[in-house]
């Protein structure tokens, strides 16, 4: 399968996982603070691809 639209995003890596919806990003680490390009490219990836997977991020209840 592709990788969405990576002409659309230089910060964030996007796979896609379902045939009509949803997409697995890496390339990102949501422990630290983003940068405002990296929020952008989130919230677009999220209104393309409707779900969003954020795989192997250690988020403790602090960081939520």
């Amino acid at each position: 399968m592709g990788t969405g639209s990576l002409q659309d995003y230089q910060k964030i890596k996007l796979r896609k996982i379902g045939a009509y919806f949803g997409a697995e990003v890496n390339g990102v680490d949501l422990t630290t603070k983003l940068t405002s390009k990296e929020v952008i490219e989130i919230t677009q990836a999220l209104a393309e691809h409707e779900v969003l997977v954020f795989k192997n991020q250690n988020i403790s209840s602090e960081d939520q």
